[in-house]
């Protein structure tokens, strides 16, 4: 059985891990690593092996990334554009492996086919990994949740998606209207409504749970998550789920 433990999930920072039999697989690095230490034990990161996949180069998902190296020593994959954007910021990268999209990559223990989402950043990713016989996919940080995206989630059980915002909460809020022109764009993020139309889409497949992930702190609440979480459970049959922001989380069954 595979285990979700959550770093960070928001706009303030993004890191998580699944525990796969002898695998940690880390998707993205954007906490502090005192807080990576929090959600997984020394033991655990001592003594398993430690995959880090990146999804993109904004600093929520990268401004950990070099205590992690550091610490962990993790083999670090991820895609062309992003490894050249975190080569400008001064990232050695010349060990990274490169992956590309809709293509998958059998590893030590699981594979994983990265796919495309549409995201401000230079060639951001998402993933679907499969372990055994569970499929597990995470995607964050997208505009839009196409055919194409819903295709490659389609496949998994298990689904981390994005609900970043009310619509109505960030369209009368405070933020400055490029700010607002930008969440809301096809490159933007992923809207609560958008996210509950994708698990309606995927309810029809596989879809068996959904953890809702980068929730924004000033344009949603965990009211309407309570709300939009058992509405998924009574109207889809899924088990939905939401992650906190700022707050580390241990062992998710997936």
């Amino acid at each position: 059985m595979p285990f979700l433990n959550v770093a960070a999930s928001g706009s303030s920072g993004n890191c998580c891990c699944i525990e796969h039999g002898d695998n940690l697989i880390f998707i993205d690095a954007g906490a502090a690593y005192k807080h990576v230490a929090d959600a997984l034990s020394e033991t655990e990161l001592n003594n398993k092996r430690i995959s880090l996949f990146l999804t993109h180069e904004h600093n929520d998902h990268i401004k950990g990334l070099k205590p992690f190296l550091n610490k962990l020593n993790p083999t670090v994959y991820t895609s062309e554009g992003t490894a050249c954007e975190l080569e400008r910021k001064g990232f050695d990268v010349s060990r990274f492996m490169i992956i590309d999209p809709d293509f998958l990559y059998e590893l030590e223990g699981f594979s994983v086919t990265p796919f495309s989402i549409t995201h401000d950043g230079h060639e951001p990713f998402a993933f679907r990994f499969d372990l055994g016989e569970k499929k597990i996919a995470m995607a964050t940080d997208l505009g839009v949740a196409g055919t194409y995206i819903l295709e490659h989630l389609s496949e998994a059980e298990s689904v981390i998606l994005e609900s970043n915002y009310e619509e109505k909460l960030l369209t009368e809020g405070a933020y400055p209207e490029y700010l607002k022109r930008r969440i809301l764009s096809h490159k933007g993020h992923l809207s609560n409504k958008e996210a509950i139309n994708a698990v309606g889409f995927l309810s029809r497949d596989k879809l068996k749970k959904v953890i809702f992930a980068h929730v924004s702190h000033e344009n949603n609440s965990y009211d309407l998550l309570d709300k939009y979480s058992a509405f998924c459970c009574d109207n889809f049959g899924v088990e939905a789920i939401y992650l906190r922001r700022e707050t580390v989380v241990r062992k998710i069954d997936l």
